[in-house]
């Protein structure tokens, strides 16, 4: 019987960690993992570093910039493309009164 994966799986991984005497750095990421019976996709983006100083453990989340400016651009568009589409509908209404 064929092997099944579940269709999505989000995953947080964690990176290699980078020590340099008393530091440990450690990457974290996420990865959200779709499945098709042709194929399908990943897509990875940072979540947080890992740091380790004698013994204290602190993590600082990384902020996914290009995410926030991906986001932004596809509201603006989908604004203006209702903008246009409502303008569109009140335009011929007008012309046919």
């Amino acid at each position: 019987m064929a092997n099944w994966k579940p269709f999505i799986e989000l995953k947080t991984n964690t990176g290699k960690p980078i020590r340099n005497e008393s530091v440990t750095i450690t990457p974290q990421a996420q990865a959200l993992t779709v499945h098709f019976p042709f194929g399908g996709f990943v897509w990875n983006r940072p979540v947080a570093v890992l740091i380790e100083i004698d013994g204290r453990r602190e993590r600082f989340p990384v902020s996914d910039v290009t995410r926030v400016a991906l986001l932004a651009m596809g509201g603006a568009s989908l604004v203006f493309t209702l903008i246009a589409v409502f303008a569109g509908i009140l335009g011929r209404r007008n012309v046919i009164d």
